[in-house]
C-alpha cells in the first residue's frame, strides 16, 4: 500500500507552506520592532507602528487559518463527506 493512501501530502505541503510564510513574517515583525526601538526610541511614532505591525501581523495568522481551514473543506467535500464538522 503507497504511502499516498495513509498520507495526504499534499495538504501537509500547502500547511507548511502558509505555516513557514507566517513564521517568517513572525520574525520580521520582531527585527522591526528591534529597530524601531533602536532607531525611533520612544514616542508617538513608535506607538503609530508598533500597532500597525501587531495589525499586521494578527492578520497573517488569521489568513493562515482562514487558507488552511478552506483547504482542508476542500478536500473532505471532494472525498464526498459534506455533513461533516471541520475540527482543525
Amino acid at each position: 500500500m503507497p504511502w499516498s493512501d495513509w498520507i495526504d501530502f499534499d495538504t501537509l505541503k500547502t500547511i507548511s507552506w502558509h505555516t513557514s510564510g507566517v513564521v517568517g513574517g513572525i520574525l520580521s515583525f520582531i527585527v522591526i520592532g528591534y529597530i524601531i526601538d533602536w532607531g525611533i526610541g520612544a514616542g508617538p511614532v513608535k506607538g503609530v507602528l508598533e500597532s500597525i505591525e501587531g495589525f499586521a501581523l494578527v492578520g497573517l495568522v488569521l489568513w493562515l487559518v482562514y487558507q488552511t481551514g478552506h483547504l482542508l473543506w476542500i478536500r473532505r467535500v471532494k472525498n464526498g463527506s459534506r455533513l461533516c464538522v471541520l475540527v482543525a
